[in-house]
């Protein structure tokens, strides 16, 4: 309450703080909490971030992702990991392993529902990324290198 106080209730550093607190929630277990404070911060975020900082909004839908996971709802599931993934391939700093991340997600909902076909698409094209193998990153690792990644330098080709 007090950053909102001072920063202004829609500031990027509110919805870090919003997204922080949607992590701790989810972590317990407080699945409808962490997504009030997760939703919030994705609503700060598209209204103003940049498109050159999609990663961080990317961040936060693949943590809304991970509660609905966490909550049964594939459907909701699936919608997030891929409007994560979409987000991801706009920008052109993010390396490979997050892109894995993503698609494995998107495989293992699938694999979950049973639909083995759409699991092994989203397995395979995880797998030929470049470097599949040499990513050793939890989730919450490649979560958090999507929200630090910095935008590529002004006229960065």
């Amino acid at each position: 309450r007090m950053r909102r106080r001072l920063l202004g209730r829609h500031h990027e550093s509110v919805a870090e703080t919003l997204k922080s607190i949607g992590r701790m929630y989810r972590d317990e277990g407080q699945y409808g909490e962490a997504l009030v404070h997760l939703n919030e911060a994705m609503v700060i975020e598209k209204s103003t971030l940049k498109p050159s900082d999609n990663t961080k909004l990317a961040s936060t839908v693949s943590f809304i992702g991970q509660v609905y996971e966490l909550q049964g709802d594939s459907d909701g599931a699936l919608h997030c990991f891929h409007e994560a993934l979409r987000l991801v391939r706009t920008c052109e700093n993010v390396d490979c392993a997050t892109e894995s991340y993503l698609l494995n997600a998107i495989g293992s909902v699938h694999q979950a529902r049973g639909d083995v076909r759409s699991a092994n698409m989203a397995f395979a094209e995880a797998a030929s990324a470049p470097d599949y193998n040499q990513s050793e990153s939890t989730p919450d690792e490649i979560c958090f290198i999507l929200s630090t990644a910095s935008p590529p330098a002004a006229g960065a080709a």
